[in-house]
């Protein structure tokens, strides 16, 4: 006959269990202990756990919302897990919010140096992952023009045309972007805009001449004895001027209201019988930066997809992956460097992706760019099956710049800002054209 438990001793047993674990709570929060059963069989008191006694996740729950801004140039790599695989890159300066801190360190190296640090759960609002919190700041770094645009200041070709029909070729100094390199320029325009002299607010256009001129150029920083540089790409044309022979131009802007462009009047210095001129970078300065007879168009054939290398591509927000579908495919070759059009579908084709991308002979990538159409910009060359190529090549590709790497550029017509060259190495920064594009 089996030994029964009276009432009062089985409050006195329950009483102890708990006690037991509360105890084990409050000597270390690492342990957790699962309570499976307790049962009173006879005179025998059966504990059961789930498992042995095991480490707490390792994480430290956020309670109030925490920010943090990636700090590293090239992007943050955001991952599944701790240490785990990689599933995007957040670009720089990016804000993210901390979700979790866990126990789980890491020293990184750096260059010449070791950085050590946590990783964190992350989330953008709509991305999450885990990142390492040694690239992470708790400042917004402000990015000034100097380190945001590269050192060349190249200029587009624009046009003007006269109140007599007559079009001009014309080249802006006036841009959005001199007035951030150049504080005095933005007071001159707005003193120049609303100037008094009625001569010059009832005519159009007019030249800037003696102490004008003077105060327009020293405010640019560019001397009468410099050159301006003028490369017509789609030509290989070179053309070279002494600043000082240059007319300098002003021209009411197309919104009107009092607001002007100026710049270079290259009327007669530039032939126009074609359009090609548009198609035309300029340089001022002591030193002509353009090479000749190394940029190219690129004249997309098309591609068997099965031919296309499967190389990692930026997809969504920030995701990146290898596991996608090639349904279009062009190619060309530059230089010995292989340049691609794609149409790739992601996660089984809810979502799909036109790219350009550039490989080197020995399949490192140069360049990659998704193709997206936005307000501000549309592609000059939409990707179609079957893509028949305009007679004015869009995109073109080579050498551009002396002691440079070759470029890649006019993937885009833009409406608003300016378009863009840019480098094959992550290691130069893209060059913003000067275009005096307001909008």
């Amino acid at each position: 006959m089996a030994l029964g438990f009276s009432i009062p001793v089985k409050i006195v047993f329950t009483t102890f269990i708990l006690l037991v674990i509360l105890s084990c709570k409050n000597q270390s929060q690492e342990m957790e202990i699962a309570l499976k059963d307790i049962s009173l069989n006879g005179n025998t008191l059966t504990l059961g756990f789930d498992n042995e006694p095991t480490r707490s996740s390792q994480i430290t729950p956020i309670q109030d919302k925490i920010y943090k801004y990636v700090d590293a140039p090239s992007g943050l790599n955001f991952r599944d897990a701790p240490k785990g695989k990689v599933l995007g890159k957040f670009p720089d300066n990016y804000r993210l919010e901390i979700l979790e801190v866990t126990n789980i360190t890491s020293i990184v190296k750096d260059g010449n140096k070791e950085i050590s640090g946590s990783w964190v759960k992350v989330t953008t609002g709509r991305v999450i992952g885990y990142v390492f919190d040694g690239f992470l700041s708790d400042n917004y770094k402000e990015i000034t023009y100097e380190n945001n645009i590269n050192d060349l200041s190249i200029l587009t070709m624009d046009s003007y045309e006269k109140k007599n029909d007559v079009t001009i070729p014309f080249i802006s100094l006036t841009d959005g972007y001199w007035a951030n390199r150049f504080p005095k320029v933005l007071e001159e325009f707005q003193n120049e805009s609303r100037t008094d002299d009625d001569e010059k607010q009832n005519e159009i256009y007019y030249h800037l001449k003696g102490k004008e001129r003077v105060t327009f150029l020293n405010n640019r920083e560019i001397k009468e004895s410099d050159f301006l540089f003028i490369y017509n790409y789609q030509t290989d044309q070179l053309k070279q001027f002494n600043v000082k022979d240059v007319p300098l131009f002003t021209h009411q802007s197309i919104y009107g209201g009092g607001d002007y462009l100026t710049g270079f009047d290259l009327e007669g210095l530039i032939e126009t019988t074609n359009y090609s001129y548009y198609n035309s970078f300029a340089h001022v300065g002591k030193e002509n930066p353009f090479l000749t007879n190394s940029i190219s168009s690129i004249n997309w054939k098309t591609l068997d997809t099965s031919k296309v290398p499967k190389i990692e591509l930026a997809y969504g927000e920030f995701f990146k992956s290898t596991q996608y579908d090639i349904q279009v495919a062009y190619h060309y070759v530059i230089d010995n460097n292989d340049y691609y059009y794609t149409r790739n579908s992601f996660e089984n084709g809810t979502y799909t992706a036109d790219y350009i991308f550039a490989l080197s002979p020995a399949k490192k990538v140069l360049y990659m760019t998704e193709v997206t159409d936005s307000e501000s910009q549309s592609p000059s060359l939409y990707l179609q099956e079957d893509m028949e190529l305009p007679k004015e090549p869009n995109h073109y590709a080579g050498r551009l710049f002396k002691d440079k790497p070759p470029v890649i550029f006019g993937l885009y017509y833009n409406s608003f800002g300016c378009p863009f060259i840019a480098f094959l190495d992550d290691k130069e920064h893209v060059i913003y054209i000067q275009c005096d594009n307001r909008h």
